[in-house]
């Protein structure tokens, strides 16, 4: 018998069977599955992260706004949980109150960012740390120190400490 006469049994189709086609359809379907679910996943993360980046580019511009008026104040004024900064006729006060730090002036009262707690010390020409500022002038320095929510509800709270050297 010559390779050229040799033809597939009758019986022997060529191809895949049923079962195999089925299995191979199963397998990518487990596949698939697992691949989507992943990238549920990364975009939560994603997400979640895109959260916390607002929420620290909204912190910073917070205590930058509070250290550029405080660097140029003409005057400053405060207890341990608020801080007004004058310069001439503006005057802007700084507090935290509601779980969030707000920046009040003449025209109202803006929420910055979430907070829970806020110490204010005032340096004074004698190197002592003063919790109140009473004098008609500028302190040598302000030293706050803010805490902020966790990124989950049950997280325990951020603590920040920063100084401000005005002279």
């Amino acid at each position: 018998m010559c390779r050229a006469d040799w033809r597939p049994a009758p019986w022997r189709a060529a191809g895949f069977t049923l079962l195999e086609l089925l299995v191979a359809l199963a397998v990518m379907a487990v596949l698939a599955t697992l691949a989507f679910s992943g990238l549920g996943r990364i975009q939560s993360h994603l997400l979640a992260t895109e959260a916390e980046v607002d929420h620290w580019q909204h912190l910073n511009a917070a205590m930058e706004l509070l250290a550029d008026g405080l660097r140029h104040a003409d005057r400053v004024t405060g207890e341990a949980s608020q801080v007004a900064v004058e310069r001439g006729p503006e005057r802007l006060t700084h507090a935290v109150a509601d779980g969030h730090w707000q920046v009040g002036d003449a025209s109202g009262v803006e929420k910055l960012v979430p907070a829970r707690d806020w110490q204010l010390a005032y340096l004074d020409a004698g190197q002592q740390w003063r919790s109140d500022w009473r004098e008609a002038s500028v302190p040598v320095a302000v030293r706050y120190r803010l805490s902020v929510p966790g990124p989950y509800p049950d997280s325990p709270p951020r603590r920040f400490e920063r100084w401000v050297v005005l002279r």
